[in-house]
């Protein structure tokens, strides 16, 4: 079920709205770059490598500002820029204005994704926060997936004008994500208090937790790198099992993503989800393994099960992140703490893929072993970390907040 009220309507169109547009571009990006502006793949890295940077550098000051001057302002000001951005790549004919442009785009996300979450941390009831943000992302799923549907007309007519209409569709669906964000509730900002501006970077089980679930969901690598470069190089599976495998991912999550949230009532059972699914994942990784010695039709099978096993880690591993880091996070700071959980995961986006491809493509079913034994320490972890004592004197301090 979707959160209940017209705030939790208005937050699952937002959702869907932004991502049938992000959807469309992240199909569309790599090739409107290469072959519409004309660059180099070296210089298309550098503007992606850019846009991280900027990202990871800006979302705790940008959660900051969230909780200053309320998550719905916020929101509304970065999808008014997010839509420009995408426009400016109509005019990019070099590398220097392309890296430009990606820090700015990059500028307008972090906000948008700090102030997305504290709205949702904000808005609705600690109780229902896990689920509903679980039906929010199993919505997400649809829309991204309409969006590369989309996006897959674009790349199979292959012409410039068609490309460029697409970009203009993208940031119409940002700015449409700005002005429905003015329906949302106004969530107050907070008033400064003495001490540090931005107080997480003294909390050392946050900053550590972030770290680690960041690592844990590094494990997305493994269905956007891992899985298909190891299909067509180290199995003989035809290559259209690649699409197999992200269908099955994506039916899985949008069909039990929110059945995945419940139990979920605290930071501790949340906690415990994590483990559970970063346990699950290096499960996965030894199934995957196995494809290594086998052959024909069996091959296939035990792709299938991994990538099912994959998906059922994914489900839970995102419902006990999402607890912690929401559970865990003062309300009066919730941006800046959730803007800082999404860094660990912008950490391991940049230091994964190169570990991933190396250890998969490199070292064949020694390298999956690698990856097991690495989400299993992370998952064990967790726990440890988040602690056994209830935050505040209460298993969901959030709830009397």
């Amino acid at each position: 079920m979707p959160p209940a009220g017209t705030t939790g309507a208005i937050l699952t169109i937002v959702t869907m709205v932004h991502t049938l547009g992000q959807g469309m571009w992240l199909a569309l990006n790599a090739v409107y770059v290469t072959q519409i502006i004309g660059l180099n793949a070296v210089q298309f890295g550098l503007g992606v490598s850019t846009a991280a940077a900027v990202t990871l550098a800006l979302s705790a000051p940008m959660g900051h500002l969230a909780d200053r001057l309320g998550p719905r302002k916020v929101q509304v000001v970065s999808f008014l820029m997010l839509g420009p951005a995408m426009l400016l790549l109509l005019v990019v004919s070099d590398v220097y204005s392309y890296i430009a442009v990606m820090a700015y785009y990059a500028l307008a996300y972090s906000a948008s994704r700090s102030a997305r979450k504290a709205m949702i941390a904000g808005a609705l009831p600690a109780e229902t926060r896990v689920a509903g943000r679980a039906y929010l992302r199993a919505a997400s799923n649809v829309s991204v997936a309409v969006g590369a549907a989309f996006a897959g007309i674009v790349l199979a007519i292959n012409d410039t004008a068609v490309f460029r209409v697409a970009i203009v569709l993208i940031a119409a669906s940002f700015l449409a994500t700005a002005l429905v964000s003015l329906r949302l509730p106004l969530v107050p900002g907070q008033a400064k208090k003495p001490g540090a501006s931005i107080a997480v970077l003294r909390d050392g089980r946050y900053l550590a937790f972030s770290i680690l679930d960041g690592l844990l969901t590094s494990h997305a690598m493994l269905l956007e790198i891992a899985i298909p470069l190891w299909i067509v190089a180290h199995t003989d599976a035809p290559a259209w099992m690649i699409t197999v495998v992200l269908l099955v991912n994506t039916a899985i999550v949008v069909c039990f993503q929110v059945r995945a949230s419940r139990g979920i009532d605290g930071p501790r059972s949340a906690a415990k989800a994590d483990r559970q699914g970063g346990l699950l994942v290096a499960a996965a990784c030894l199934v995957l393994a196995i494809t290594a010695g086998t052959s024909g039709a069996i091959t296939l099978v035990i792709l299938i099960a991994g990538a099912l096993v994959h998906a059922m880690g994914e489900l839970r591993q995102a419902v006990g992140s999402w607890g912690v880091s929401f559970d865990l996070a003062p309300p009066e700071q919730a941006g800046q703490y959730l803007g800082t959980h999404a860094m660990g995961a912008d950490i391991a986006k940049m230091i994964a893929p190169a570990v991933i491809a190396w250890a998969v493509l490199d070292h064949g079913a020694v390298g999956w072993l690698w990856l097991a034994v690495f989400y299993a320490l992370c998952a064990v972890a967790i726990p440890f970390v988040v602690g056994h004592q209830p935050v505040g004197g209460s298993e969901n301090h959030n709830a009397q907040a």
